[in-house]
This record gives C-alpha cells, sequence and structure tokens, in this order.
C-alpha cells in the first residue's frame, strides 16, 4: 500500500462524508449512457496487510469508477460470479448517500461475505485463484462492465492502466478511491520454473534440469533458504542431485511480477516404512538469533514454511504440498531439542485449508487448516523427567475412543517420518489440530462455544452457557431427579462420563490442564469433551478415585456433585464396566499395543540414534512391559477401587449372556459382537439389559421364567448370572 494513504478507519469516515455532500450537489442519473461509464477499476483479491475496513479487517476489495459526466447511483446494481446468475447480490436500494458516485469519483466495496456489516459489504467473496466479476445493472440482466482476473498475488492489486484502460495491470501499490498509479505495475507475473523431475524418492543420482522464458533468468537455492535473497544462486545448466536435497526456484523476468517459489524436495536412497513429511524452512527463521523459532522457543510466533507429505517412500509426487506457518509446538516441551512443529494454513501462506483425506481412522474428514507435529518427548538429559518412550500411552486412548464409539472427541494420529530442510529429523506423531477447524470438520458445526483448562479458558465463543450450567451443578442439590434432568438438557452426560473414565484408567492427574470441552451454539446444543496429552500415566495400582474424591478434595469441577445422583452414579459405574469388558478389556488393549509398536517398529532404532547425544531414552521395550501389565491388572483394579471407595455391598460378578435365533442384546450401553459373551460388573449396581431382534424377527422371551418377559428389563444382582434371550 502506498505510505501516503490515510488509515482506512478515516478513509472510509471521510468516504461517507465526502459522498453525502456531493449528494446533494449531484442527482444521480438514470440516462444508461452515464451509467454505463461506470467501471470496474481495481481489485484486490488477497488482502493481507493493505488496507483495512471500518471494523479494521482485512477485507478484500472492489473499486468501482464513475467516468462520466453525471453523477450515478449504484443502489439496485448487481455484482456476481456467476454468468447464470448476474442477480447474486444486490447493492442496497434507498441509500443514495452511500451509493451516489459523483462524476470522476471512486467508491470501494468489500468482498467479505458480510452484508450486514453495513452498505458498502457484499455477499460475496473474491477467488485469490482467479475468477470473472460482473456490474448489473438493476434489472439484473444489462451488463454494464465485468472483468476476468488471473491468480493474484498478496496485497497486489488489479486494475486498468490510467494510460490505457481497456488494459489491466498488477500495481505494487494499491489505490484505493485515487486514480491508478503505473509507476511500479506488471503486465503479468512471471510462470515459475519448470523441474525436470517430480519431488519424492528416488533410487539413485540424476540431472535435474530447470527451465523457463527464454528471456527469463531462474535463480535457485540448495539449503532451503528462499531463493529471493543474497544467497541465491543463478541457475546455468543441470544440477546434479546425490543425495537428499530440498530446490527452491523462482523466475524473475522484466516487466513481470516475479514468479512464485517452487519448492521440492528429492530423497536418494531414503527408506521408510511410515508416511513421509518434509518441512522445508528458510535457516534464518530457525536459528535467526533474534527471528529463529528455534533459538527463541519460549516465544509464541508463526514464520513461513513449506510442506510435502509423501504417504510412503515410493512416491514419486507428494500428496499434497503447500506454503504454511509454523511454530514451536507443545507446552512443557518446547525447551526439549527435538521439538514439535505446529503447521497452520492461512489464506496470507497460499491456501486456507489442504483437500486432502489424510486420515484412515476418520475418511469423512476431507479438509483441514493445520497440522501438529508432535515429537512425543518427555525430556531431555539434563531435565527433571529424562525419558523418551515408545509412543503408547496418548495413542492407546485414542484407539480406546474409535472401538468404543465414544462421545468424547479425539485426534486423529499417525507415525511420520519428518525430514527438515532435507535432513532426517525423527520419528514424529502428525496430529489433528483440536480447535474450531477440528470441530467442524469432525461434526459440521461452524459457531461453536470452545472452553479449556479447569478455569474455562475461553478458545472460542464465550463461557457463559458453560458457566451457568457448572454454577447450577454446584449449587443445586443433584439428588434432586428435575435438577439432575436439567444438566442433562446442557450437557452429553456420557462424554463427560467417557472422559472421566479414560482418566481414571491411565491417572493423568490432568483435571487443571489438557482439558477442552465444547458445544455447538444452536438451541439444544450439549456439551461434549475432548481428551488429549493423555501420557503422564501412573501406576496399574494407583487409586484414582482416592486421590481426586478423598478428603472432600474440590480439585475436581462438577463430578463429584453428579455422583450424588443415583441414576447418573449408576450410568458412571456400569458405563466403566462396559468399556472397561470391550474396548478397553485387557484382550483389546494389548492388541492395540501390539498394533500401535508393530507399526513403528523398524523405525525406533533411527529415531533412537538421531537424538541420543541430547535425550535419554527408557530401556527399549520396558514402556511396552509396563503397559503390557497396566493392560492386564488396571481394569479389575479399578472396578475394586470404585467398591471400595463407595463402600459399596456388592463384589465383581460375572453377566453370561446367551442369545437363541436372530438378534443381540444391548447391555447398558453396549452390544456385544458375539455370542455366548461375559462382562464383569458390579454386584448391587442395576444392569438395563434390552434383547434386539434382527430385522424380519421378533423378541420371544428371556429363557429365565422369573425375569420380566419385557424386551427391556433391569437385573440387580448380588452374585454371577447367566441370561439367554429368545427370537424368532
Amino acid at each position: 500500500m502506498n505510505a501516503n494513504f490515510m488509515r482506512l478507519g478515516d478513509l472510509i469516515l471521510c468516504s461517507w462524508i465526502w459522498g453525502s455532500c456531493l449528494f446533494i450537489a449531484h442527482s444521480a442519473s438514470d440516462n444508461r449512457a452515464d451509467r454505463a461509464k461506470l467501471k470496474i477499476n481495481e481489485i484486490l483479491a488477497s488482502n493481507i496487510d493493505d488496507v483495512k475496513d471500518e471494523y479494521h479487517e482485512d477485507e478484500d476489495w472492489v473499486e468501482l469508477y464513475n467516468g462520466g459526466e453525471a453523477a450515478v447511483d449504484v443502489g439496485g446494481m448487481y455484482f456476481s460470479d456467476n454468468p447464470k446468475k448476474l442477480s447474486k447480490f444486490q447493492i442496497p436500494t434507498g441509500m443514495s448517500r452511500h451509493t451516489n458516485i459523483p462524476p470522476g469519483e471512486y467508491k470501494l466495496f468489500w468482498f467479505d461475505g458480510e452484508p450486514k456489516e453495513g452498505p458498502y459489504h457484499v455477499s460475496l467473496k473474491l477467488s485469490r485463484k482467479g475468477e470473472v466479476l460482473f456490474l448489473t445493472d438493476s434489472d439484473g440482466q444489462t451488463l454494464i462492465d465485468s472483468v476476468r482476473f488471473p491468480l493474484q498475488r498478496n496485497d497486489i492489486s488489479y486494475g486498468r492502466d490510467p494510460r490505457d484502460t481497456d488494459r489491466w495491470l498488477y500495481f505494487k501499490n494499491t489505490t484505493p478511491l485515487q486514480p491508478n498509479n503505473a509507476e511500479e505495475s506488471a503486465i503479468n507475473v512471471a510462470k515459475g520454473p519448470v523441474y525436470s523431475h517430480q519431488e519424492g524418492f528416488y533410487d539413485s543420482p540424476f540431472e535435474l534440469s530447470l527451465s523457463a522464458a527464454s528471456d527469463a533468468t531462474i535463480y535457485y537455492t540448495l539449503d532451503g533458504a528462499d531463493p529471493d535473497k543474497k544467497n541465491r544462486l543463478t541457475y546455468t545448466g543441470d544440477l546434479t542431485i546425490q543425495t537428499n536435497t530440498i530446490v527452491r526456484a523462482t523466475v524473475i523476468r522484466s516487466n513481470h511480477l516475479q514468479s512464485e517459489t517452487i519448492t521440492k524436495s528429492f530423497f536418494i536412497n531414503e527408506q521408510s516404512s511410515v508416511p513421509v513429511i518434509s518441512v522445508i524452512m528458510d535457516p534464518y527463521w530457525l536459528y535467526d538469533e533474534d527471528n529463529g523459532i528455534y533459538t527463541n522457543w519460549e516465544d509464541d510466533y508463526e514464520v513461513p514454511g513449506h510442506i510435502e507429505y509423501f504417504p510412503d517412500n515410493e512416491s514419486k509426487t507428494a500428496a499434497f504440498a503447500s506454503y504454511m506457518g509454523v511454530s514451536i509446538g507443545g507446552n512443557s516441551t518446547k525447551e526439549y531439542p527435538k521439538k514439535s512443529l505446529s503447521i497452520r494454513f492461512r489464506k496470507s501462506w497460499g491456501k486456507s485449508h489442504i483437500k486432502y483425506a489424510l486420515w484412515d481412522s476418520k475418511p469423512h474428514v476431507e479438509q483441514f487448516d493445520g497440522l501438529n507435529i508432535r515429537s512425543d518427548m518427555a525430556g531431555d538429559k539434563v531435565s527433571s523427567h529424562p525419558g523418551a518412550g515408545e509412543r503408547i500411552k496418548n495413542e492407546i486412548i485414542y484407539e480406546f475412543a474409535h472401538a468404543l464409539n465414544s462421545h468424547v472427541d479425539v485426534q486423529a494420529y499417525k507415525p511420520v517420518l519428518l525430514f527438515l530442510n532435507g535432513k532426517y529429523w525423527g520419528l514424529y506423531t502428525l496430529m489433528e489440530r483440536k480447535g474450531i477447524d477440528f470441530i467442524r470438520e469432525n461434526h459440521g458445526f461452524k459457531e461453536i462455544d470452545m472452553l479449556s483448562e479447569d478455569h474455562m479458558l475461553i478458545e472460542h465463543g464465550d463461557d457463559v452457557h458453560f458457566d451457568r450450567m457448572r454454577s447450577y451443578i454446584e449449587s443445586h442439590d443433584m439428588t434432586e431427579p428435575n435438577h439432575y434432568r436439567q444438566v442433562q438438557k446442557w450437557m452429553d452426560v456420557l462424554s463427560f462420563i467417557d472422559y472421566w473414565i479414560f482418566e481414571c484408567y491411565c491417572g493423568a492427574h490432568d483435571y487443571e490442564v489438557n482439558r477442552r470441552y465444547w458445544r455447538p451454539r444452536t438451541k439444544d446444543g450439549k456439551w461434549r469433551w475432548l481428551a488429549f496429552d493423555m501420557d503422564s500415566w501412573r501406576e496399574w495400582d494407583h487409586d484414582i478415585f482416592e486421590y481426586y474424591f478423598g478428603d472432600e478434595d474440590e480439585q475436581v469441577v462438577m463430578l463429584p456433585y453428579l455422583l450424588k445422583n443415583k441414576d447418573f452414579f449408576h450410568l458412571f459405574a456400569n458405563r466403566m464396566c462396559d468399556v472397561l469388558n470391550t474396548g478397553m478389556s485387557p484382550e483389546s488393549a494389548k492388541g492395540f499395543v501390539r498394533k500401535i509398536t508393530q507399526t513403528i517398529k523398524s523405525e525406533v532404532d533411527r529415531e533412537r540414534e538421531r537424538w541420543k547425544d541430547e535425550h535419554e531414552y527408557v530401556e527399549k521395550g520396558s514402556q511396552i512391559a509396563r503397559f503390557m501389565e497396566h493392560a492386564a491388572k488396571r481394569p479389575a483394579y479399578l472396578r475394586q477401587a470404585f467398591l471400595h471407595f463407595y463402600t459399596l455391598k456388592g463384589r465383581e460378578i460375572k453377566v453370561k449372556l446367551k442369545v437363541k435365533g436372530p438378534g443381540s442384546i444391548q447391555v447398558n450401553t453396549i452390544i456385544p459382537e458375539s455370542y455366548p459373551w461375559t462382562g464383569v460388573y458390579l454386584g448391587g449396581i442395576p444392569i438395563t439389559l434390552e434383547a434386539k431382534p434382527d430385522e424380519g424377527s421378533s423378541f420371544s422371551h428371556w429363557s429365565t421364567p422369573e425375569l420380566r418377559q419385557d424386551s427391556q428389563i433391569e437385573i440387580n444382582r448380588m452374585n454371577d448370572v447367566e441370561i439367554e434371550a429368545i427370537f424368532e
């Protein structure tokens, strides 16, 4: 933007005042000849840090110019980006003081999709990739002007050449509400260099050639640095690619804007049993004393980078590649040598989202606005927790949630190898981000309240609804059924319970941190919980109930109050038994450990070798052995600890279920996959059974005569029991 421009808030105000004053002197013409002199004069389709609207927001804009001799009122005219629907957005009518354009003057419209913000705000948005824009008369059919614009650059406008208004130029200095300035302009954007080889994996060295227009110059770098800086090299001939190499190249051509930088990763004789992430960053943004994110890890800021994702080591092209913003991820782990990275895709970097189905466990999630590349490193050789493990704890909770179809949200994940500027950086875990985009892509909600931690830090929306619910729970007698029913209207109770069952299973003590909960901002939107970073496990015999609820300790919010309600107490106890009998059973948990460890087995030694001088690794296999013991013993311990803490009279009982005929039996919240099936429950806690016939069949009766012969029954036993459902 031209440095002489005033602040846009003042610019907008002056525009309104100027328009109002001139409206007194210039009544709008209805003459079509005068209206035909109205032109789309300048557009900015990628406003990152140019002029701001009256709300101090960087929005894309379109400037109209009245080149006639009479004022023109554009109220009632239409903007559209669709030739088959020219009347997509109508400029407000009856607001002539704002929509009147005097002769020789300009009017600016914000294409931000927010027409409620004022008469200059349009419901459409401009595409940075290029499109057609139409201005149509108030009849919705008569075309006044149009422009087809190509790919746009950040903060560079596209407008009419003041010397030849039929020609369009790129302007490095935008001129909203002023005549276009052709002094620093370009007729086009130079096309980027063409590579003779695609990025990816190669078995042997090769010669790489770059090409561009004959009157252009190609500049490149091989160390991750931006090729538009002083250390760039001039391309004069083929490059020999012998080892892992990052090539970044750009084209400069007279009367053209510099081309985009084309970045490609080439891997020579690289082997990987898991997907590969290549992150490319100018070393300045990594290690500069003042601005490098590795040297200033305690500061939270984002710098530019480039990312490529390869599903396997045979890929000759990346599944997706994009410029992005990079920052150091994590909290307490930021100081460690092996750092986590947080990746964000934004319009300012080129793409706001990546459209790619990345997660096998979530095929419905087809795009994302960011990623976490988690180091999974618990400490270094000088920290108070010098231990790096084998990536089981966090992952096992996520596997539990998927297996149980839990109401608790968890991030999708997959192990990857990270290469930073072509150098092997280690074994990492690629994960979804857990912000508003996570909710939008997983559940389809765009407007949400999201809070974090025990003290309700606002991530999105506000805390009004949650604060009301929490205050209600802690100030009302939860033994009263009406009070609990009210809570059920506000909270997804199973989500809350599942979160706390996961917490009790691992004993992470995350009652103040690593907590996030959300609700859709709808009339009936209920609060749900998101489980993450559950990797600070205690021993299998850690009494989590005594820790959280003993000595009337109030460190846990809401749960102790809800457990006073009989229905909630029974649901909590039964749900805990349900999941410990199925997705979190010893057999299931051990199976997940084998699955997780087998996936990364061939990568562990290289990872340890890479970081052995900076990180202290636990003895290989020790974490696996410890978890196998946890998996085998924790379920029984939790049931016994629950019985003991709440001084229940019952004991662990076995419930054996059988079916005869086409059907199944739902036990509380689960439906076993096969029969006969045996689960362990708590004697004295009522259990709900429901006979569910397959399609085309019907429930006949329960084999035990003394049972009530309805399809849904409740049993309360103190000893082992065997029950069979008969279908016909």
